[in-house]
C-alpha cells in the first residue's frame, strides 16, 4: 500500500515539475532513503560527491533515514480556467520535499531542536552512519543526541551511546546553488562514548593526520585554502528508548 501511494505521489510530482522546469531550480524528494554502502566505511573510503541540497541528494549523506509520517502537503488548486502560478507550484514543491525529508540528514544542520535525523532500519540502528559537513574549523565541535524537541520524546526514542567518529575531508568544494563537495575521503577514526543528556556536548574528533591536503575551493585564492572537514557518525551502541527503538540525533555542529 505504501509503495502504491509513493508511486502515485511520484506521478503527481512529475506533473507539477513540468510547469516550473527551466524557471526555478527544481527539488526532488528522496528516492532510496539512504546509501547502504556507507556501512562499509573505513580508512581511505572515498565518496565521489555530496551535494548540499534538500531532498534526493540527502540519500547520499546517511546509510539510511526514516521515511516521513503523516499526510503530505496538499497540492494547491488553480482557480477555474487558470493554471497555478510557477511560484505557487515551487512553494508546493519545497513543502513536499521538506515533508518527504522529515528525518533526513540535513536536519542535523538546521539549528532546530524539534527536528532530527532518524536511522531507517529495524532495531536501534547499530552500524548506521550519518554524515555532517563541518567546514574548515573543528574547534568546539558538538552534538545533541536523541530527539530534543522535549524531554518526553528524548526519553522515548533511542540515543547513540558509543559511536565511531570518522574524520573526512573533501578534495574540492564547488560553491554554487546548490554547492557540492567532491572526493570526500576518510582520514582518521576513533570511538567515543556520549553522555545521556539533553543539550550540547563535545564531539571529540580523532587526531588529524599531517597528510590531509587542503580543499580546492572555487572562487577562493589558493593561499587561503584549508581542509573542508566532515564527520561521519557510526552507531556502535545506544541508550534504549522507553517506547521506540529508533535512534535519533538532533544536531551536529559548533557548540554555542
Amino acid at each position: 500500500m505504501y509503495k502504491k501511494v509513493l508511486f502515485t505521489l511520484g506521478l503527481v510530482w512529475g506533473a507539477a515539475l513540468c510547469g516550473v522546469w527551466g524557471q526555478m531550480n527544481p527539488l526532488y524528494p528522496p528516492v532510496t532513503y539512504g546509501n547502504p554502502d556507507l556501512r562499509n566505511i573505513s580508512l581511505g573510503y572515498v565518496i565521489p560527491m555530496l551535494e548540499d541540497e534538500l531532498g534526493k541528494p540527502e540519500d547520499q549523506w546517511a546509510s539510511s533515514f526514516l521515511k516521513p509520517e503523516g499526510k503530505p502537503p496538499e497540492k494547491p488548486k488553480a482557480p477555474a480556467g487558470q493554471e497555478l502560478e510557477p511560484e505557487v507550484l515551487y512553494e508546493y514543491q519545497i513543502s513536499f520535499v521538506r515533508w518527504a525529508s522529515m528525518y533526513g540528514p540535513r536536519r542535523l544542520k538546521d539549528n532546530l531542536a524539534d527536528t532530527c535525523w532518524v536511522e531507517g532500519v529495524e532495531g536501534p540502528g547499530i552500524g548506521e552512519v550519518v554524515i555532517a559537513a563541518v567546514g574548515d574549523d573543528l574547534k568546539k565541535l558538538g552534538i545533541r543526541i536523541g530527539f530534543q524537541k522535549n524531554k518526553d520524546l528524548y526519553q522515548k526514542n533511542a540515543r547513540p551511546r558509543q559511536v565511531k567518529v570518522w574524520l573526512m575531508a573533501a578534495e574540492e568544494n564547488v560553491i554554487g546553488d546548490p554547492g557540492y563537495l567532491k572526493n570526500i575521503k576518510v582520514y582518521a577514526v576513533h570511538e567515543v562514548e556520549l553522555k545521556d543528556t539533553m543539550g550540547w556536548q563535545p564531539l571529540p574528533v580523532p587526531p588529524i593526520p599531517a597528510s590531509v591536503p587542503k580543499t580546492k575551493t572555487e572562487g577562493l585564492d589558493p593561499k587561503h585554502w584549508k581542509p573542508y572537514w566532515l564527520v561521519a557518525i557510526q552507531i556502535v551502541s545506544v541508550y534504549p528508548g522507553s517506547k521506540w527503538e529508533d535512534c535519533c540525533i538532533t544536531e551536529i555542529g559548533t557548540m554555542p
